[in-house]
């Protein structure tokens, strides 16, 4: 068998192999199917409440038991998701004071990338203060888990934050 005849039927092979593996009875695949798989992830819907933390893993201490609770009512429209987005956080008092934001994400395939946003005026003790925070997750219907990169402004310093930019690990149910 000469060169040029072993890679046609290498070929022929593996697009046999591929064929059968694609088919449930050995048919050619379907290409809707794909497209379905695809359009499955948009088709979550994460409208409704949401609950859970925002743990720090850039710092040392914060345990997920003492990571502040956050809340999402997240309305979706298509591929994309936004919302008033609250955490609650601990002053120096030991006082709980609930801070209001919002996130907004988008569906691509099964990927949700998210923003968060906490504007200047958003922290009464530190008025001067404002928070972003960008990542990506993989949503299913009744959960979301993201890692998020947190950026604080210089206000924020030695008061909200205690650095530039942290990475925190944002966990939320769906109510």
């Amino acid at each position: 068998m000469n060169f040029n005849r072993w890679i046609q039927c290498l070929v022929l092979g593996v697009s046999l192999a591929a064929t059968a593996a694609c088919g449930s009875n050995g048919s050619s695949a379907n290409p809707a199917s794909a497209s379905s798989a695809a359009s499955t992830a948009t088709s979550i819907n994460l409208t409704g409440s949401w609950s859970g933390k925002l743990t720090n893993v850039t710092s040392t201490g914060q345990g997920a038991s003492s990571a502040p609770s956050v809340t999402w009512a997240a309305t979706q429209s298509g591929s994309t998701v936004s919302g008033p987005f609250s955490v609650v956080l601990t002053d120096d008092n030991g006082k709980p004071q609930t801070v209001a934001g919002t996130m907004t994400g988008t569906m691509s395939g099964t990927q949700l990338s998210l923003n968060l946003s906490f504007p200047t005026g958003s922290f009464p003790e530190t008025p001067a203060c404002s928070v972003s925070g960008t990542g990506t997750g993989t949503p299913t219907a009744s959960s979301i888990s993201s890692t998020m990169t947190i950026t604080f402004a210089t206000p924020c310093l030695g008061t909200v934050g205690d650095h530039a930019t942290e990475t925190n690990q944002l966990t939320l149910t769906k109510s």
